[in-house]
């Protein structure tokens, strides 16, 4: 993953998130308390029979005396640092990254592994297969087909959720040329999944096929590396470009690739 957690000012959390941080540091408190008081009991105990009692100064002060004094002090300690934990235990939040995790999914989606013929049967030229192996699908338990239709989404014949605009329409919903062009990569993989009226076939030039993006499934893998290639072309640190402009496409919250 390339979320990271990073401490916050109290100010800045909502209302269920200071309730939550009230909630963890209160049970922090409680817990050192007890640590505390269990811990003071064992040492005031020793030192009172070590100094008031026979049985004591016999078997605890002449024989066990260096082991109490390193008790006490040890419990000294303990309370201590505990306390200074409580007071200076500070909120944290998840600082989401744009990381390179190319197998995660978009949000509450599955990752299955590809079937095997399906990976085989690609041959496009400059496009590694392996990045082909596993592949994102919407889990319709949590995320129903029919909702995420809308004026830019709609079924396909084969009840897949695809674009409404074909990726070389003139109106269609992204401008990014790079994004377009390999998006029709994508969707040459998926030529499978189209019934031949929702593939518009130009002549002379059949490679130059005009498909729908689909937006109910996505290879992780292939799009995490065009956005290595992205940075990397470009002298950046890091890129999500293509990832974050398949989500807005497709109106699908990818978090974890850092998409907004």
């Amino acid at each position: 993953m390339t979320s990271v957690k990073e401490v916050v000012d109290i100010e800045s959390l909502n209302e269920d998130e200071k309730q939550k941080f009230n909630f963890t540091k209160m049970k922090m408190f409680k817990m050192t308390i007890l640590t505390c008081i269990i811990f003071s009991i064992l040492a005031i105990a020793l030192l009172f029979a070590m100094m008031f009692t026979k049985w004591g100064k016999e078997n605890i002060y002449n024989k066990m005396a260096y082991f109490v004094y390193t008790f006490v002090f040890g419990t000294l300690f303990v309370i201590f640092v505990l306390s200074y934990n409580i007071y200076t235990f500070k909120p944290t939040k998840v600082k989401q990254g744009m990381g390179y995790d190319s197998e995660i999914c978009p949000d509450y989606w599955e990752l299955e592994k590809e079937d095997a013929d399906i990976v085989e049967n690609i041959s496009l030229e400059n496009v590694n297969t392996n990045h082909f192996k596993y592949v994102c699908k919407v889990n319709p338990s949590i995320i129903s087909k029919t909702k995420m239709i809308d004026d830019d989404l709609k079924l396909s014949a084969n009840n897949l959720v695809i674009t409404e605009k074909k990726i070389n329409d003139g109106d269609f919903k992204s401008s990014d040329e790079e994004f377009k062009r390999y998006a029709n990569v994508m969707s040459h993989v998926n030529e499978k999944h189209f019934e031949s009226g929702e593939i518009e076939t130009p002549t002379p030039s059949p490679s130059d096929n005009k498909y729908h993006v689909i937006c109910d499934q996505v290879y992780p893998m292939f799009l995490s590396a065009l956005d290595h290639q992205h940075a990397k072309e470009n002298n950046l640190s890091k890129s999500n470009k293509f990832r974050c402009e398949y989500s807005k496409v497709c109106k699908v919250p990818w978090t974890e690739a850092g998409c907004s």
